[in-house]
This record gives structure tokens, sequence and C-alpha cells, in this order.
């Protein structure tokens, strides 16, 4: 092998290693926000409640209604809304407990405290619905590039009444 041979492999293979070590950054910078993610804990004083969104949420309060949400670069949604309970909200949620019970596929009846509600679980949004303590939630994700994303079930599993 020539010195011009031997001076052409080392550098090829030098290139080699740069190129595979660039890939490597930057499939590390592509991946490290969704590794690093941070779940920030949220408490609503006076609202009773408490979950923990994928990042800092947005409170909005208006007539009644207070929404907690926060929606993540890739569109996904992940809310908590609250308002004060009322006769129709209350047989919305009877109805989906219902549909639970009679083990209607991607619902389930969900017990925090003493208090009953239905979860769900199909293609196109994850949510909890319940009446508890004089309120109405709903505890949604959705996502409207289409299926709910894999930490929905995060979210929604933080949810909880105080």
């Amino acid at each position: 092998m020539t010195l011009r041979e031997s001076a052409l492999r080392v550098y090829c293979q030098g290139m080699k290693n740069f190129f595979n070590l660039r890939s490597f950054l930057l499939l590390f910078l592509l991946c490290a926000p969704t590794l690093a993610q941070n779940w920030v804990p949220y408490n609503s004083p006076n609202k009773r409640f408490t979950a923990s969104f994928p990042g800092r949420p947005m409170v909005a309060e208006a007539a009644g209604l207070c929404t907690v949400s926060f929606t993540k670069s890739d569109g996904a949604h992940y809310q908590v809304m609250i308002s004060p309970a009322n006769p129709g909200q209350t047989n919305i949620v009877q109805m989906r407990v219902d549909l639970a019970r009679k083990k209607e596929p991607g619902h389930k009846v969900v017990r925090l405290g003493s208090f009953e509600g239905a979860r769900s679980e199909t293609s196109l949004i994850n949510d909890i619905v319940i009446v508890a303590n004089g309120f109405s939630y709903s505890v949604s994700v959705t996502n409207p590039k289409g299926a709910p994303p894999a930490d929905a079930a995060r979210f929604l599993d933080s949810f909880q009444l105080r």
C-alpha cells in the first residue's frame, strides 16, 4: 500500500467516524426533548384537584368555567375543564358510567375518593368525566393529528380530587 493510499484510508475512516458522530448527535438532539420532558404538577386550590401536565399549563377562567391546559409542539392537547355542576352534566356523567357498567368497549368506571365517574379510551380521545365537590370535571387528552399520544394514560392517571 502506498503512502497516498494509506493517507486516503485514514482520511476516509476519520470522515466515517465524523459522520457517525454527527448522526448520533443529530438523533440525540431530536430525541432529547422527549427524553427530558419534565412533567409539571398543578394544584388547584379552589377547584380541589391536582394533575401533572407535560409542560407548564395555562389557566383560563370566565363565567364560572375554568380550563387548565397544555398543548405540546406536536399538537397533543391536555386539558382539565371545571364548571359548577348542574343536573344536565350530572346526567351525562351518569350515562357514561352506565355505558362503562355495561362493559361498552373503551369505557370503564373510575372511583376518585367517594366519587364515581367514567373513563373512556378511544382512538380519538382519552378522557375522564366526574361530578364531585359541586363541580363537573372533564379531563381529556386529544391529538388533532390522530390517536391520543402514548403519555395520555400518564396524564389521566395523575388526576386526583382533593
